[in-house]
Protein backbone atom coordinates (compact mmCIF):
# COMPACT_ATOMS: atom_id res chain seq x y z
CA UNK A 1 0.00 0.00 0.00
CA UNK A 2 1.31 3.28 -1.15
CA UNK A 3 1.34 6.12 1.22
CA UNK A 4 -1.12 9.05 0.44
CA UNK A 5 0.68 11.65 2.57
CA UNK A 6 3.62 13.89 1.56
CA UNK A 7 5.89 16.05 3.34
CA UNK A 8 8.35 18.98 2.41
CA UNK A 9 11.06 20.60 4.68
CA UNK A 10 10.23 24.44 4.49
CA UNK A 11 11.59 26.05 7.54
CA UNK A 12 15.28 26.05 8.96
CA UNK A 13 16.71 28.34 11.96
CA UNK A 14 19.26 30.51 9.70
CA UNK A 15 22.41 32.32 11.64
CA UNK A 16 23.65 35.49 10.68
CA UNK A 17 27.21 34.38 10.61
CA UNK A 18 29.10 36.96 9.05
CA UNK A 19 27.65 39.29 12.02
CA UNK A 20 28.60 36.91 14.56
CA UNK A 21 32.24 36.82 12.93
CA UNK A 22 32.76 40.53 12.85
CA UNK A 23 31.15 40.95 16.29
CA UNK A 24 33.69 38.22 17.47
CA UNK A 25 36.76 40.36 15.83
CA UNK A 26 35.08 43.59 17.24
CA UNK A 27 35.64 42.04 20.79
CA UNK A 28 38.83 40.35 20.35
CA UNK A 29 37.20 36.46 20.61
CA UNK A 30 38.09 33.64 18.47
CA UNK A 31 36.28 32.83 14.91
CA UNK A 32 33.28 30.85 16.10
CA UNK A 33 33.62 29.37 12.90
CA UNK A 34 37.02 28.36 12.73
CA UNK A 35 36.73 24.46 13.55
CA UNK A 36 33.55 24.42 10.68
CA UNK A 37 35.28 25.45 8.50
CA UNK A 38 38.17 23.60 8.57
CA UNK A 39 36.05 20.54 8.49
CA UNK A 40 34.34 21.50 5.74
CA UNK A 41 31.14 21.57 7.15
CA UNK A 42 27.93 22.91 5.23
CA UNK A 43 24.35 24.16 6.18
CA UNK A 44 22.73 23.47 9.20
CA UNK A 45 26.28 20.85 10.47
CA UNK A 46 28.01 24.28 10.28
CA UNK A 47 25.32 26.29 12.20
CA UNK A 48 25.86 23.36 14.99
CA UNK A 49 29.41 23.07 15.01
CA UNK A 50 29.94 27.58 14.87
CA UNK A 51 26.74 27.20 17.89
CA UNK A 52 28.77 24.49 19.96
CA UNK A 53 32.18 26.40 20.11
CA UNK A 54 30.73 29.24 21.44
CA UNK A 55 28.48 27.84 24.50
CA UNK A 56 29.87 24.21 24.88
CA UNK A 57 27.46 22.78 25.40
CA UNK A 58 26.07 20.99 22.47
CA UNK A 59 23.02 19.35 23.46
CA UNK A 60 21.57 22.89 24.08
CA UNK A 61 21.77 23.19 20.28
CA UNK A 62 18.78 20.63 19.85
CA UNK A 63 16.59 23.43 21.56
CA UNK A 64 17.40 26.34 19.57
CA UNK A 65 17.79 25.07 16.23
CA UNK A 66 14.48 25.04 14.47
CA UNK A 67 12.84 23.36 11.72
CA UNK A 68 9.60 23.46 9.90
CA UNK A 69 7.53 21.04 7.38
CA UNK A 70 4.69 21.38 5.37
CA UNK A 71 2.78 18.23 5.43
CA UNK A 72 -0.31 17.24 3.19
CA UNK A 73 -2.46 14.53 4.28
CA UNK A 74 -5.97 13.68 4.58
CA UNK A 75 -7.60 15.25 7.80
CA UNK A 76 -7.75 11.82 9.74
CA UNK A 77 -4.11 11.32 9.15
CA UNK A 78 -3.13 15.05 9.43
CA UNK A 79 -5.34 15.16 12.79
CA UNK A 80 -3.37 11.81 13.97
CA UNK A 81 0.24 13.53 13.10
CA UNK A 82 -0.67 16.60 14.69
CA UNK A 83 -1.20 14.67 17.95
CA UNK A 84 2.34 13.13 17.52
CA UNK A 85 3.78 16.43 17.42
CA UNK A 86 2.80 17.18 21.12
CA UNK A 87 1.26 20.90 20.32
CA UNK A 88 3.79 22.21 18.16
CA UNK A 89 3.12 25.07 16.16
CA UNK A 90 1.19 24.90 12.93
CA UNK A 91 -0.81 26.69 9.99
CA UNK A 92 -3.69 24.73 8.84
CA UNK A 93 -5.30 24.75 5.46
CA UNK A 94 -8.27 22.87 5.11
CA UNK A 95 -9.29 23.99 1.69
CA UNK A 96 -7.06 22.01 -0.53
CA UNK A 97 -7.44 19.72 -3.23
CA UNK A 98 -8.90 16.33 -3.42
CA UNK A 99 -9.95 16.29 0.26
CA UNK A 100 -6.38 16.68 1.33
CA UNK A 101 -4.94 19.07 3.88
CA UNK A 102 -2.57 20.83 4.29
CA UNK A 103 0.00 21.97 7.35
CA UNK A 104 3.13 23.60 7.98
CA UNK A 105 4.67 22.64 11.30
CA UNK A 106 7.43 24.13 12.58
CA UNK A 107 9.64 22.89 16.42
CA UNK A 108 13.13 22.39 17.43
CA UNK A 109 15.40 19.50 16.93
CA UNK A 110 14.23 18.04 20.28
CA UNK A 111 10.40 18.65 19.48
CA UNK A 112 11.09 16.77 16.09
CA UNK A 113 12.90 14.24 17.73
CA UNK A 114 10.32 13.87 20.24
CA UNK A 115 7.50 13.32 17.77
CA UNK A 116 9.47 11.01 15.32
CA UNK A 117 10.26 8.76 18.21
CA UNK A 118 6.31 8.51 19.25
CA UNK A 119 4.90 8.25 15.83
CA UNK A 120 7.79 6.27 14.39
CA UNK A 121 5.76 2.59 15.65
CA UNK A 122 2.91 0.18 15.09
CA UNK A 123 0.31 2.27 17.05
CA UNK A 124 0.26 5.10 14.23
CA UNK A 125 -1.43 4.45 11.04
CA UNK A 126 0.99 3.78 7.61
CA UNK A 127 0.41 7.62 6.63
CA UNK A 128 1.61 9.07 9.63
CA UNK A 129 4.59 6.93 10.20
CA UNK A 130 5.12 7.99 6.38
CA UNK A 131 4.96 11.39 7.68
CA UNK A 132 7.70 10.92 10.09
CA UNK A 133 9.86 8.69 8.46
CA UNK A 134 10.47 11.59 5.94
CA UNK A 135 11.31 14.38 8.67
CA UNK A 136 13.45 11.53 10.38
CA UNK A 137 15.37 11.56 7.53
CA UNK A 138 15.58 14.84 6.33
CA UNK A 139 16.90 15.68 10.07
CA UNK A 140 19.52 12.91 9.49
CA UNK A 141 20.97 13.83 6.42
CA UNK A 142 21.16 17.55 7.73
CA UNK A 143 21.90 17.32 11.59
CA UNK A 144 25.49 15.81 12.99
CA UNK A 145 25.07 11.79 12.78
CA UNK A 146 25.70 11.77 17.20
CA UNK A 147 22.37 13.98 17.74
CA UNK A 148 20.76 10.41 16.43
CA UNK A 149 20.74 7.66 18.90
CA UNK A 150 18.23 4.20 19.20
CA UNK A 151 17.50 1.83 16.74
CA UNK A 152 15.85 2.08 12.88
CA UNK A 153 14.10 -1.31 12.63
CA UNK A 154 12.55 -1.68 8.64
CA UNK A 155 9.06 -2.81 8.80
CA UNK A 156 7.25 -4.43 5.63
CA UNK A 157 5.16 -1.49 4.66
CA UNK A 158 8.62 0.28 3.69
CA UNK A 159 8.43 2.72 6.79
CA UNK A 160 10.53 2.35 9.51
CA UNK A 161 10.17 2.27 13.20
CA UNK A 162 12.03 3.64 16.00
CA UNK A 163 13.36 2.80 19.13
CA UNK A 164 14.84 4.14 22.02
CA UNK A 165 15.75 7.46 20.10
CA UNK A 166 17.09 10.05 22.52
Amino acid sequence: MQPSAHVMPVLQTSLNLKGMIQACREMQLPNPAAAADEKNLTGLKHMIETLDSIQHIPFLTEDVIQLGYMVAAYPDAMSEALAYTGGMPHLYHAGATRGAVVCIVSGSVRQWKAACNRACCTDAALDVRFIFNRVYRDMEAKLPREMFTGTRRDNEDGTFLLEDMR
